[in-house]
């Protein structure tokens, strides 16, 4: 073997070892939306993704829901900052939930108190 070949092998495989690394979204129901409005107890700023905890009323009873958010460095490029989305602030949550029926889902977008659509994916969020 050249030592082209060998190069664009290695080449290769450090350019795939991110995708390997990214967790499958399979335990989400990407058919499905749910819409959830409440109070934000939480925002984690974490890798590899952000984590929304939003509390919400239902039938009287007081439910924790835990969101799951982009990556920390795809959000800030789309706009996002520490303080785009606040605790105690009153948003309503759209999401794609869990297969297996738990209080959480994958976030497609944030509806602000305000009116203001932060959107995520390829369409980016442009917060203001």
């Amino acid at each position: 073997m050249t030592a082209l070949p060998r190069y664009a092998a290695v080449a290769m495989a450090v350019i795939a070892a991110p995708v390997l690394a990214h967790h499958s979204f399979a335990m989400f129901d990407m058919n499905k939306t749910v819409v959830v409005t409440g109070t934000i107890k939480e925002i984690k700023w974490s890798n590899p993704h952000i984590w929304i905890d939003m509390m919400v009323t239902t039938n009287g009873q007081q439910q924790l829901w835990s969101v799951e958010a982009g990556a920390t460095g795809t959000m800030m490029r789309q706009g996002w900052k520490k303080d785009t989305v606040k605790n105690g602030d009153k948003v309503t949550l759209y999401l794609h939930p869990l297969r297996e029926g738990a209080n959480s889902g994958s976030l497609i977008k944030v509806v602000l108190a305000d009116g203001r659509e932060l959107q995520l994916g390829a369409q980016g969020a442009r917060p203001s």
